[in-house]
């Protein structure tokens, strides 16, 4: 007897996608299972549970990330694409640069929107924590304001390799739940953003 189960879980965003993956166990033996595939199983029980973790497949690159993050993309300019990842204390911008984008630039333009916003000349930056990314620590830069007490963070990241360039932004507090999941996401992009 077979029994086919088809397992469609994603959040397709144009021709990026965040996909929830299916960890079939059967016999003790695990397989991952991706959106829309068929697993045949004779006979034996199969567990299914959703992952701690969904991947993100975007033009050419991938990387995994918490299921708390939801996806937004915005393709409203001509240097990059932007996708938003909204997790619970944690915002996460991968602008994806186009030819011809500049990454610092678009970093400044953001820094002197924010300034704006918050009625000041300027924000000053400083080195941020590097991030591990593509088997190397990322230097970045990052601004800290101090709105009622609460210190927000603005950190930026510009990651090249081979042809891709991208711009990593990341929004938190310096509350220790909003350190945790900053920490965490950067964790699973060390160990998971990869060309493809």
């Amino acid at each position: 007897m077979r029994i086919l189960l088809v397992l469609a879980l994603a959040a397709a965003v144009g021709t990026a996608e965040l996909t929830s993956e299916i960890i079939v166990r059967v016999d003790g033996k695990e397989q991952t299972v991706a959106d829309g595939a068929t697993v045949e199983v004779k006979g034996t029980p199969v567990g299914l549970t959703i992952g701690k973790t969904q991947l993100f497949t975007g033009d050419g690159y991938s990387f995994r990330l918490g299921r708390q993050f939801s996806l937004e993309k915005d393709e409203g300019e001509e240097e990059y694409l932007n996708y938003t990842f909204d997790g619970t204390n944690v915002v996460f911008d991968v602008y994806d640069m186009k030819a011809g984008g500049d990454a610092d630039e678009v970093a400044d333009l953001l820094l002197n929107g924010l300034a704006l916003a918050l009625k000041k000349r300027e924000l000053k930056t400083k080195p941020s924590q590097p991030i591990a990314a593509f088997g190397r620590e990322i230097a970045g830069r990052e601004a800290i304001i101090d709105i009622a007490g609460i210190k927000q963070r603005h950190a930026f990241y510009v990651v090249k390799e081979g042809p891709k360039t991208l711009l990593l932004t990341f929004q938190y507090t310096d509350d220790a739940v909003d350190v945790a999941e900053y920490r965490e996401l950067t964790a699973s992009l060390k160990s998971s953003l990869k060309l493809r």
